[in-house]
């Protein structure tokens, strides 16, 4: 069959790469006996959720274009985000929440309650603000910080979409990638500030590095990528399309190089304050090279039309329905196989988890999100 692409095809395809290095992270997670080499590399799969945050600042800004001109364009913007995300990750709040239950009941008889499942952690998580709070950060849906990242960057979009397309107009390009050194600017400033008063240093996985404020520049370049792009010559750097190639896996290497080596080993201090941006960049050749690619392949779009059910419901299968496979076969096959039969085991059972989900759960709660606008257009 021929693989037919769409004009946007390549933000699937994007979203499908941050899945699949998420994935790829996750799973390694439960294999045991990999070199320190391969465990190093999986865990750059860490990576896949910056790439989920530039795709986001970049597609939001697509549509809010497409859209401009529309009467209350703030109000049905937080509603088609709001019944976007919350349908499905109250679906997940519960069903995690369940598996909890019967995990416990299974493993110990006695039903024994998860301490982070408090009503305040549950509702912080119900009302999106757990970003803001650390014991629900990242404790009631598996990678659930993300969300609540994801949800307060939602908050002030319409204020920063006015304020990049202000200063685009004032001075074109440039003006927004000064925006970007400036989020980054003053995301380092606070957490120095925060090291010298609290002598409390940011470290991958904690709440400060999963705050809004530290994935911030990220959001921001997916921004600046998408205002770079209105330019007339409409390409992001002026150079053949094979030195675009060249630059991003230069750029590539070069954050996983400072990940590898500074990162992942925990080293205390600003690092983590900067991978993130440092990949967040290589990104943007990940975009410009697959935006120039005339046919990309139909799985992978599908796979990222899907991504937000694939993250998920994941976990499950990375983490427990693997961990189960590696305790069976850790005798019969090394490491290495095992690995790889894992992750395309846990990819093709979370995807088609994913498109039952897709069909019960998203599109429904687009559906509502398309008919709470229609009743507010008919209010106003």
């Amino acid at each position: 069959m021929e693989n037919k692409t769409s004009k946007l095809a390549y933000v699937d395809v994007m979203r499908a790469c941050a899945i699949l290095m998420v994935i790829v992270l996750h799973t390694s997670q439960v294999v045991q006996g990999l070199s320190m080499v391969t465990v190093e590399i999986t865990a750059y799969g860490q990576m896949g959720v910056q790439l989920f945050f530039v795709v986001s600042a970049y597609t939001l800004c697509l549509s809010h274009v497409r859209r401009e001109g529309e009467s209350h364009p703030v109000a049905k913007f937080y509603t088609r985000r709001f019944f976007r995300i919350a349908p499905l990750y109250y679906i997940a709040i519960a069903f995690y929440f369940s598996l909890h239950i019967t995990v416990q009941l299974l493993q110990h008889g006695p039903i024994l309650i998860y301490r982070p499942y408090t009503a305040i952690n549950i509702l912080a998580n119900m009302f999106f603000v757990h970003g803001f709070y650390p014991p629900a950060n990242d404790n009631i849906v598996p990678g659930g910080w993300s969300i609540g990242t994801e949800m307060a960057f939602y908050a002030i979009f319409p204020i920063l979409f006015r304020l990049f397309h202000r200063q685009y107009l004032k001075g074109g390009v440039i003006r927004l990638w000064v925006l970007v050194l400036v989020g980054v600017t003053l995301n380092i400033s606070f957490q120095e500030i925060l090291i010298l008063t609290t002598k409390n240093v940011i470290q991958n996985n904690s709440f400060n590095y999963y705050s809004l404020l530290n994935q911030l520049p990220v959001f921001l370049i997916g921004m600046a990528v998408f205002f770079t792009l209105q330019s007339p010559r409409s390409y992001i750097f002026d150079f053949h399309q094979k030195m675009n190639i060249i630059f991003f896996v230069v750029f590539t290497f070069l954050s996983l190089g400072l990940g590898l080596g500074l990162f992942w080993k925990n080293i205390s201090g600003l690092v983590p304050s900067i991978i993130p941006v440092l990949s967040g960049i290589s990104f943007i050749f990940l975009l410009e090279y697959l935006r120039k690619v005339t046919k990309l392949p139909q799985l992978l779009q599908r796979i990222g039309q899907v991504s937000y059910s694939m993250y998920v419901f994941h976990f499950v299968f990375a983490w427990t329905f693997s961990s189960i496979l590696n305790k069976a076969l850790v005798n019969a096959l090394p490491p290495g196989i095992l690995l790889i039969i894992s992750i395309i085991v846990t990819v093709l059972l979370t995807f088609y988890v994913a498109l039952i989900s897709e069909r019960l759960v998203e599109k429904n709660g687009i559906r509502w999100g398309k008919y709470v606008i229609q009743k507010l257009d008919h209010h106003f």
